[in-house]
This record gives C-alpha cells, sequence and structure tokens, in this order.
C-alpha cells in the first residue's frame, strides 16, 4: 500500500521537528524531505502551525494508546511490583528505543512561550494526569495490601516518577537501552518502597 503525500509529509516534518526543533524547521526542509516543492505543501497543509499540530496529534494518539495497553496487562497482574515494574520497564522502553519520538516530546516540554505549546500542553497534561491516576491507584491497592508502606500516594507516585524519567534521560545520554540497567534501578527503588 503507498504512503499518501500528506503521510509522507508529515513523516518527514516529525524527523525534522525532532532533530532541529520547531523553529529551525522550515517548510523548504520539510517540503525536501518528500522531495516535492514548497508550494505542493501548501495543497496539504495550511502551513507549518498545522503540520506540527497533525504530527503532535498523531504521536499523542500513538503514546496514549501505547500507554492505556501497557497500564491494562499491568492491572490485570497479580503482583504490586510487577503492576508497577510493568509500568515503569515498558515506558521506559518505548521512548528508549524512539529516540525521535523522545525528542519530538522533550522539544514540545522546552519550547519557549510559544502559541503552539499553550495548545498541546493542556491535552499533554490531562493525558499524563489521567495515567498518574491509573497508576496510583495501584500504588493505593499495594498500601491497601500491606505490600507498600504507608504513605501519601502522592509522594510515592513523584518517587516512581523521577526514578522512571532520571533513568530515561541517563539511557538517552548514553544512546542505548540496557534491559539490565532498568531492573537493577527497579530492585533498588523497590527495596525502598515496600514494607519492611
Amino acid at each position: 500500500m503507498s504512503v499518501s503525500t500528506k503521510d509522507r509529509i508529515r513523516e518527514a516534518a516529525f524527523s525534522r521537528f525532532a532533530n532541529q526543533g520547531y523553529e529551525a524547521t522550515t517548510m523548504n526542509d520539510i517540503a525536501a524531505g518528500v522531495g516535492i516543492k514548497k508550494p505542493s505543501l501548501y495543497e496539504h497543509y495550511h502551513g507549518k502551525d498545522e503540520i506540527f499540530l497533525a504530527v503532535y496529534q498523531e504521536l499523542e494518539k500513538d503514546y496514549r494508546g501505547y500507554m492505556d495497553r501497557v497500564i491494562d496487562e499491568a492491572r490485570a497482574m497479580d503482583e504490586t511490583e510487577r503492576k508497577l515494574y510493568h509500568i515503569f520497564e515498558r515506558y521506559i522502553v518505548y521512548f528508549a528505543e524512539n529516540i525521535e519520538v523522545s525528542a519530538f516530546w522533550n522539544r514540545i516540554l522546552y519550547l519557549p512561550n510559544h502559541p503552539l505549546k499553550e495548545r498541546v500542553l493542556p491535552g499533554m497534561t490531562e493525558m499524563e494526569l489521567g495515567f498518574q491516576a491509573r497508576i496510583k491507584q495501584i500504588i493505593q491497592e499495594g498500601m491497601d495490601r500491606g505490600v507498600l508502606r504507608r504513605e501519601p500516594p502522592e509522594e510515592l507516585l513523584d518517587a516512581y516518577y523521577c526514578i522512571r524519567e532520571g533513568l530515561l534521560i541517563a539511557m538517552l545520554v548514553k544512546g542505548r537501552l540496557v534491559h539490565q540497567e532498568i531492573g537493577q534501578v527497579w530492585r533498588n527503588f523497590w527495596l525502598g518502597l515496600k514494607e519492611r
């Protein structure tokens, strides 16, 4: 099945936005990436903002679907540790194996005050808060079972997120995904979380 020109534009733009950033990417860059002339872009999109938003919406849909599946898989597991580790590990793998996806998301978060950031950040925040609520529920269930020590679940969730994001950044800096390190970091984190 052939890929439409509109899809090719989105793919070329995604790569450039991820690697160069929104500001540094020109319509000429995107057209060159597709192998078409710049005026042809306007047959499919009104401008760079519209292309950026189309790329964002596709990535957001993919990420939301992925995380929904991962959290649903975790919820079906028996042990609290397995549930939390599954979400932790699958998140790191998703971004460490998809460097351009990771770069694109980070560029959105670190865009200077830009109208596009203001358009996508509320949706990103809402999506992430939904994931956090589901993970917090797993943490609460772990406390109710006596597996996790009694602390405000928000504090344990914050620690979980800090360790997860820190490990992901370390792997991105190293330029490689090391599954063994995920397990090692998790074991040390878990020993600090569980009831003694």
